[in-house]
């Protein structure tokens, strides 16, 4: 097999995980935001997810997929590495590349508040790492249980 075809197989497994994953995420969340009424709750839902932050991070995630995902390929089934150190480091990576986005128009813009400092900063980025870690371990899986033997 050659470099080029075990990066395809990588980004292939990667993206559909991740497609899965996000498409699971969503389902959640709008089922979450309807439940008490429906019409405000889709109007919420819709705002919540059309706009300029959330599309960024979707955009980043999975541009940074398709990368990582090509680079687990040639590092899983030509480099013979370890499945389990790639998925924790590119969950890991891409959870950085994520949080940078909030954080960098938090601080250019003042939107940092006194407040539960647990609660708003270090939750939301160990659910988005422990998250991701879920989709690249699988994703990571995939791709050796694709290596010809």
């Amino acid at each position: 097999m050659t470099s080029s075809e075990a990066a395809v197989i990588g980004r292939k497994k990667a993206l559909s995980a991740t497609g899965l994953g996000i498409g699971i995420y969503l389902l959640i969340d709008m089922i979450m935001e309807t439940r008490g009424d429906f019409g405000n709750g889709i109007l919420f839902f819709f705002a919540g997810i059309f706009n300029i932050p959330f599309l960024a991070i979707m955009a980043i995630l999975f541009s940074m997929t398709y990368f990582l995902g090509g680079r687990a390929g040639n590092g899983i089934i030509i480099n013979n590495r370890s499945f389990l150190l790639i998925a924790v480091t590119y969950a890991l990576l891409i959870t950085l590349a994520i949080i940078s986005v909030p954080l960098i128009a938090g601080l250019t813009m003042g939107a940092f508040q006194p407040g539960n400092y647990v609660e708003r900063i270090v939750i939301p980025p160990v659910r988005i790492f422990i998250s991701l870690l879920v989709i690249w371990l699988w994703t990571a899986y995939r791709i050796k249980a694709a290596k010809p033997r």
